[in-house]
């Protein structure tokens, strides 16, 4: 394993905008810029509405970048849609892994438990191929609609089903998950994005007299 090349990662999501695409970005960029990974892509699956100067402007960028039609729907049959007719992953994957000279690539899919839609990915000789899907808001409880939230379900348990690793921005969003889609909370790793109120027990450093102070605000 010390000699085997890093793998590479594709992040990919159904018609990201505005503030989960600006996370797809600048984490794609952040992680090209590390060098640990072998090579970084985007993939995006879009209807005619998706703004172009996003296109632009990740073309002016070193990731690759890949892109799939989709017909303008509204989201749950936008999803579904995916069933029926399913994106150019094994070109993409392909793709992505002769670019970055490597056997081995992660796809990252950004949209919660919808992205369980996508999965399984088809196999792809002489590739190895993991999933992770990241919530990062869990903004809908389905209270009162029945068939909304059996068919969101079901795309839900397709993630575990199909060995998806499981991350989420926040710790709240895994008990969401857990009683509306039945994913257990403690299958997911849990990257903070800052919102979430601080650990206590964390130690905290004295700012000294004069010292600036940067605050950052996510959102």
């Amino acid at each position: 394993m010390s000699g085997r090349r890093p793998p590479a990662v594709l992040h990919a999501a159904l018609h990201p905008v505005t503030g989960p695409w600006s996370v797809m970005r600048e984490l794609a960029l952040a992680q090209a810029r590390s060098g640990a990974l072998a090579g970084v892509g985007l993939a995006v699956i879009v209807d005619d509405t998706w703004p172009d100067d996003y296109r632009q402007e990740i073309r002016g960028t070193p990731l690759a970048f890949y892109e799939s039609a989709c017909p303008r729907m509204f989201g749950t049959a936008a999803f579904l849609y995916q069933r029926w007719r399913k994106p150019d992953w094994t070109g993409w994957l392909r793709d992505l892994a002769a670019r970055s000279n490597t056997d081995r690539v992660v796809v990252h899919i950004h949209n919660a438990w919808l992205s369980g839609v996508f999965l399984p990915l088809p196999p792809v000789p002489g590739l190895q191929v993991g999933v992770v899907a990241t919530f990062h808001g869990v903004n809908e409880h389905f209270q009162g609609k029945p068939l909304r939230r059996w068919l969101h379900r079901g795309m839900a348990q397709r993630l575990p089903r199909y060995g998806a690793a499981l991350t989420s921005v926040d710790g709240v969003n895994t008990a969401v998950a857990e009683r509306v889609f039945g994913l257990p909370a403690a299958s997911f790793t849990v990257v903070p994005n800052g919102i979430e109120p601080v650990d206590p027990g964390l130690p905290r450093r004295q700012l000294e007299t004069g010292e600036p102070l940067v605050l950052g605000h996510v959102g």
